[in-house]
């Protein structure tokens, strides 16, 4: 089981090395980081309990639009950072995937025609630190950016 701390620090990092890739950069939205406890039983009929794992996402949105043009850009510049640190990329036409032991990153164009991309990561198998009430927590801070800002911002390179 990885410690709450480590895996922030773990998706931070990936964060990091992926906004540093892309080039000209581009403006992100501040971090989002929610945790889904890991459940065992049949929520809602017969009650259901924590079982002390979860799973840790964290979501960024580019702020800046990326236009049609340069979605292939964006992408390659992603997946070659990502296959640099070792992940095994899977490259599709609006999105790149990256998994390797219990971490996930995704890339995607959320609305290809209004140019809003979303980066998602997430850690699997990490110690659960959130109440008993409730389904899921923020164990960082506030649900930060729901997407709103998302291609919000004009670029001379990207829009274009």
């Amino acid at each position: 089981m990885v410690r709450l701390d480590a895996a922030h620090g773990r998706l931070e990092s990936l964060f990091g090395d992926t906004s540093a890739a892309v080039q000209p950069a581009v403006q992100w939205s501040d971090t989002a980081y929610i945790s889904f406890p890991g459940l065992s039983g049949l929520c809602g009929t017969q009650g259901c309990r924590r079982t002390g794992r979860a799973e840790l996402q964290g979501t960024r949105w580019i702020r800046t639009r990326v236009s049609a043009a340069r979605h292939a850009v964006l992408l390659d510049q992603v997946a070659r950072v990502w296959t640099e640190h070792g992940y095994p990329v899977e490259r599709r036409e609006h999105e790149v995937v990256a998994r390797a032991s219990g971490r996930t990153a995704r890339l995607w164009w959320m609305d290809a025609s209004t140019g809003c991309v979303r980066l998602e990561t997430s850690v699997a198998d990490v110690e659960d630190t959130g109440g008993a009430d409730g389904i899921e927590t923020h164990p960082f801070g506030p649900a930060g950016d729901d997407g709103r800002s998302c291609a919000s911002v004009t670029d001379p390179y990207w829009s274009r």
